[in-house]
């Protein structure tokens, strides 16, 4: 009986081990199968979406581009210190910089850190050569307002212009961080002063109207005024025409503006521009608005004196800023870069471009914002707030995470994250996904 009695109790005891051991060894198996199951229907959720999350392991292995191909260095995120000093790691700018005429760097929009980039390598040209201007892809009209700024030398007198006057314009953080920079390098540096310009048509026309052009009009006339929000692309011809009847009296009188630099012909290229923009949106979008662009570059009227006597840094989308592939039957003005490098004489053959590509969003402190209460933005912009703000209520994102908007990933994508593997961090961070 006591043999018996002992077996039984060891059985039970090893019944309870085996029990414990299967419990133990279920339950992470269950919760690693659960997980994986909610992160797949996070993954088709935020791909009905249009929004895709990090690459897995698996999804790299087909690359058809090796690492071994390419050779790499690391960039640094930062924006330019105070003492416009940072560049040892742009040092391969230094021989390109004495070599070109014109720098181009591409992106696709709305990374923080391409701003960065821009901001160290336009004061790293200007340290190891002098590039006098440097263009940005917004509206042609806010030029002189921007360059204005930048070259005001009193603290206060700044601050209350760029409240009081281009506070409108100044629609992104970068924007004024880069307006910043330029104002005390200008100060430290004023022999080797850079300008600010902007190249691209009047898409914020209302803006345009409402803060310029009726403001100077109203010099000649006190009760000029135009209602934009009864503005039609359809009647903009007689916009024009009314403007520039305006504009020949303006000559007559060699009326100034507010402030020096806002002269007849200044006024003539703003109603110039934005007859581009009503044009691009009545006829043809790329054709008018890249016939604009290349004009406002290399027109002596606009900015063409800096590519014709200097050296300037252009900073713009890169379908813009493409620079190899000559386009045939006349097309190179459909990408300013081409134009720069094939046709305009003084340029030809002396540009070089750049591009910088963001892979990856997170939405950060915009999760709880209201657009309505900002600046304009561009559409894009707006629809990849929306997009995440959206994933955000449905508690698919977390504003920390980062996040695709591009429907599948591409060979030098995939080439990227095959090459990150080979950094500890970035691997425990995809195997982590």
């Amino acid at each position: 009986m006591n043999g018996v009695k002992l077996l039984k109790n060891n059985f039970h005891k090893v019944f309870l081990k085996v029990l414990l051991l299967f419990i133990f060894i279920t339950v992470p198996l269950y919760s690693l199968a659960q997980k994986k199951e909610d992160t797949l229907n996070v993954k088709k959720k935020l791909i009905q979406l249009g929004i895709r999350l990090y690459p897995e392991v698996e999804e790299l292995k087909n690359c058809k581009l090796k690492k071994e191909w390419f050779k790499t260095e690391t960039i640094s995120p930062e924006d330019v210190n105070e003492s416009f000093s940072n560049f040892d790691d742009l040092s391969w700018l230094e021989p390109i910089s004495h070599n070109v005429k014109v720098f181009l760097q591409g992106e696709n929009h709305y990374y923080q850190v391409t701003h960065h980039l821009r901001n160290r390598i336009l004061f790293a040209l200007n340290t190891f050569d002098r590039f006098s201007l440097v263009l940005i892809e917004q509206e042609y009209s806010i030029s002189g307002y921007l360059d204005y700024y930048t070259g005001i030398k009193d603290d206060n007198e700044a601050e209350n212009f760029y409240q009081n006057v281009i506070y409108d314009f100044v629609n992104t953080e970068e924007l004024y961080e880069l307006l910043e920079h330029l104002r005390k390098w200008n100060k430290i540096y004023p022999e080797k002063r850079i300008h600010i310009g902007a190249h691209d048509i009047e898409h914020n026309y209302k803006l345009t109207i409402e803060k310029i052009i009726v403001p100077y009009f109203r010099l000649i006339d006190s009760t000029f005024s135009i209602n934009v929000n009864e503005i039609s692309i359809f009647d903009s011809e007689n916009l024009i025409k009314k403007l520039k009847g305006l504009l020949n009296k303006a000559k007559d009188k060699n009326l100034i503006g507010a402030y020096p630099f806002l002269t007849p012909r200044y006024i003539e290229n703003v109603i110039e521009n934005l007859n581009s923009y009503f044009k691009s949106y009545m006829y043809d979008f790329n054709y008018y608005r890249q016939k604009a662009i290349v004009r406002n570059m290399t027109d002596p009227r606009f900015f063409g004196r800096f590519f014709t006597e200097g050296k300037v840094m252009i900073h713009e989308g890169a379908y813009h800023s493409i620079n190899q592939f000559p386009f045939p039957d006349g097309g190179n003005f459909l990408r300013e870069g081409n134009y720069l490098t094939f046709e305009f004489e003084p340029t030809k053959s002396k540009t070089f471009s750049i591009y910088v590509r963001g892979l990856t969003y997170k939405i950060g402190s915009m999760a709880g914002i209201n657009l309505n209460s900002y600046l304009r933005q561009g559409s894009n912009y707006n629809r990849i707030i929306n997009k995440f703000k959206n994933a955000y209520r449905k508690k698919l994102v977390t504003p920390e995470n980062y996040y695709f908007f591009e429907p599948l990933l591409d060979q030098y994508d995939k080439l990227i994250f095959t090459c990150l593997l080979y950094t500890s961090d970035a691997a425990d961070e995809l195997d982590g996904v």
